[in-house]
């Protein structure tokens, strides 16, 4: 199992399988071989990453490892371990799923969870690889999920339901401004500081502020579901940096 059916760990696993055996992928591919014994002889990274899933313990440890050495501002490199960690990361979503987490939820978390590993693989690239690197990559990925999860249960708690159904957030310390107001307005000052792309931003703002599904937003802007999931997820973890 690599995902849920259709989720954003398929997509990462979809992605590089298909694209990464073109010509820029299999030139970063030659890259790493030169700079990595252990990745030498690999033809892209579509075949590095069904290695590593087909790898266990130390033998995976030392793809991912080898990886994390080239990984530094190299995007192939990091969707690889990325696709390459999908078992794991598929085990967190099914623990999900286990637990009897409404599937929209799952599909929220699971975003989450590829987008923190994503940025814990971004970090650990400037810095010596820990051991287990798998295990460790997405225990932390895992872990910011929760805290985010964590944190957006305290922040349900404190809605009330108006007369008509729909919630407001109980303002605190009279802070008044509706929240969806600051929210557009986080997400405009990130776009005009250069901190957010525009389409991410569009992705956030679609579904946190106008209200539309993912499946609504997914289609304005020309993507699925699960990808939308991912990017939004990713540009709340540059909102929240």
């Amino acid at each position: 199992m690599t995902s849920s059916r259709g989720g954003a760990v398929a997509v990462i696993v979809d992605h590089v399988a298909s694209a990464g055996t073109g010509r820029e992928a299999r030139r970063a591919c030659l890259r790493w071989g030169v700079a990595e014994p252990v990745l030498d002889g690999f033809a892209c990274p579509a075949e590095v990453a069904a290695a590593c899933r087909a790898a266990r313990g130390a033998d995976q440890d030392r793809l991912i490892a080898a990886l994390l050495a080239v990984s530094a501002g190299d995007g192939w490199a990091q969707l690889t371990i990325l696709a390459g960690l999908s078992l794991r990361l598929g085990w967190v979503v099914a623990g999900w799923e286990r637990a009897g987490i409404a599937a929209c939820d799952v599909a929220d978390a699971e975003a989450e969870l590829v987008a923190a590993c994503w940025a814990a693989i971004a970090a650990a690239s400037d810095t010596p690889p820990p051991g287990r690197p798998g295990l460790v990559l997405v225990d932390r990925a895992w872990g910011q999920v929760r805290t985010i999860r964590r944190r957006d249960r305290r922040r349900d708690s404190r809605l009330v339901a108006l007369p008509d159904g729909v919630p407001v957030v109980v303002a605190c310390g009279g802070w008044g401004r509706p929240s969806l107001e600051v929210l557009a307005g986080e997400v405009t000052g990130a776009v005009t500081a250069g901190r957010l792309g525009l389409r991410p931003a569009r992705a956030v703002y679609l579904t946190r502020v106008a209200g539309l599904s993912t499946g609504e937003a997914g289609a304005l802007l020309g993507c699925g579901a699960a990808t939308l999931r991912t990017m939004r997820a990713r540009a709340e973890h540059a909102l929240a940096a």
